[in-house]
């Protein structure tokens, strides 16, 4: 009798990846219909607001006010002008972006039929490994991803979208393919290397003690402290935060990196107390740094890691530590806590933040405006026809970007949006990964996700600090976007690796 619970090679996320091209597609054709007349009511209002700006600050400068007002009024223009700029762009802008991205979920969906490259059989341990036929990463957390990116497009397609924008979209799908790729192969090369005898030598024992492991443990932490202190030391202030460096001209946020770099330092950790310390010890100077630089949020996450890393490793069963010294490890994680709270303390801005945290509609301010925004709309949201409530709040498009798309679109697309974080979230947590440090990653690129949805959701809404942290995939902001991906990047790699063993003792 044949097993008809047998599954198909369709089943590999095929009809996934459809269903989200169908979505995305919808999703375009209904806004890309409505941009074109907002667009047009939007150049109007600019082209009227501009010459009575330019009169009131020649008005100003004639009547020699003060600097602070004639630097106003110039901000003021400037920002229309702007504004002007990134509406004559906008509509085609949007229009190819979200065509690219139904073209990545088609292009999953096709390419998760086809059977991998085959590798040279000739691995010391060719016996006990598989080799995976199929591209089953266009699945669930794939789909996901490029929902919340579609979303994310729509949404600054309705307050303003550049063609800077589309850019750095497609560079950042090519950079988290391109990691998914690399990171996919490193258990492959990592035995080709140890069958070659790359890293082992008879005359050095340091060397023969090293791994593939060691490598990545040791690089990302070196990378962390080159890039915070050229942020400390060359990095440039921008609405009150030192986190950005400038490159030929383009601006770049190197903590958004950071976080990548930490999550492959942390994920490498498992079975050696020594590298849970080094990770603990570079993770608190990242804290110290992100901190100095009046950057919370990241500090917060960064934090987060750590204890990730340090509970997961108090589990044998379910992590495969080796750590049997569990009283030293719940010794680091309390100074861990101790050394948080103090270099909290330390900063009279993070207490603030903290102290504030409960009075926003009494003082008014951006989270006052987004929450009335919030309410005003209502379960179905304020619609597109009327955005202009909402595009005039400061970092709109960035630290509330979970709360703007409530605002604008309503609690459906906010269900939509928790429903593909609850994916990526989860599902990576909750597979089975065959490497060590493939599930301490998973676990560290979850964790980091939940608690960035977290403080930018709750914090727009004044429930916890606002931090001016950016929401995954939805957020303005070139650097996050490639940050992110090279996250879900890592996760696909991890949750589907070239080859596997064949006996897996799964906790």
């Amino acid at each position: 009798m044949k097993n008809k619970s047998k599954r198909t090679t369709r089943g590999n996320g095929f009809y996934v990846q459809i269903i989200a091209a169908v979505f995305v597609a919808i999703l375009s054709i209904y806004i890309g219909a409505l941009l074109p007349a907002i667009t047009e009511s939007r150049i109007e209002e600019c082209n009227e607001l501009i010459p009575v700006l330019t009169q009131e600050l020649e008005e100003a400068e004639a009547s020699k006010a003060s600097k602070k007002v004639i630097e106003e009024k110039r901000t003021e223009i400037d920002k229309y002008e702007t504004r002007l700029e990134m509406l004559g762009e906008r509509d085609i802008s949007y229009s190819i972006s979200m065509i690219f991205l139904v073209c990545v979920l088609i292009f999953g969906a096709v390419i998760s039929q086809i059977k991998t490259a085959s590798f040279p059989k000739d691995l010391s341990y060719t016996s006990n490994i598989e080799y995976v036929k199929y591209y089953p990463m266009f699945s669930a957390p794939f789909a996901a991803t490029v929902m919340l990116l579609a979303i994310g497009v729509t949404y600054q397609g309705v307050i303003f979208y550049r063609i800077s924008d589309l850019v750095f979209l497609i560079l950042a799908v090519l950079v988290g393919a391109a990691v998914f790729i690399l990171y996919r192969h490193i258990p492959y090369l990592s035995s080709k290397l140890a069958q070659r005898r790359l890293f082992k030598s008879a005359e050095r024992k340091w060397i023969k003690s090293f791994s593939w492991d060691d490598l990545l443990f040791v690089i990302p932490a070196v990378l962390i402290i080159i890039l915070l202190c050229s942020v400390v030391f060359f990095g440039c202030t921008i609405n009150g935060a030192k986190l950005w460096l400038k490159i030929f001209g383009i601006t770049v946020q190197p903590s958004e990196f950071v976080k990548v770099l930490a999550i492959i330092m942390c994920a490498n950790s498992y079975g050696k107390m020594w590298r849970a310390i080094f990770s603990t010890v570079i993770c608190c100077f990242t804290i110290l740094a992100f901190l100095y630089l009046k950057d919370m949020g990241a500090a917060i996450i960064i934090f987060a890691m750590i204890m990730v890393m340090l509970f997961l490793m108090l589990d044998n069963k379910k992590t495969f530590s080796l750590i049997d010294n569990k009283k030293l490890v719940i010794i680091v994680m309390l100074l861990s806590v101790c050394f948080f709270a103090l270099a909290l303390s330390m900063f009279d801005y993070a207490g603030e933040r903290f102290a504030n945290t409960g009075s926003a509609m009494e003082k008014g301010g951006q989270q006052a405006q987004i929450i009335k925004a919030m309410i005003y709309g209502g379960l179905d949201g304020l619609g597109v026809e009327k955005s202009s409530h909402i595009i005039n709040i400061f970092a709109v498009d960035s630290d509330m970007a979970i709360a703007g798309i409530t605002a604008v679109f309503g609690i459906g697309m906010l269900a939509i949006v928790m429903l593909c974080y609850a994916v990526i979230i989860v599902i990576p947590i909750r597979r089975y990964a065959v490497y060590k440090s493939f599930y301490f990653l998973s676990a560290q690129v979850s964790v980091t996700i939940l608690v960035q949805v977290l403080l930018n959701a709750l914090g727009a809404i004044d429930v916890l600090p606002f931090t001016g942290i950016v929401a995954p995939f939805l957020s303005s902001g070139g650097s996050a976007l490639v940050s992110f991906c090279a996250m879900i990047g890592l996760v696909l790699a991890t949750l589907h690796p070239v080859v596997k063993p064949l006996e897996v003792n799964k906790p």
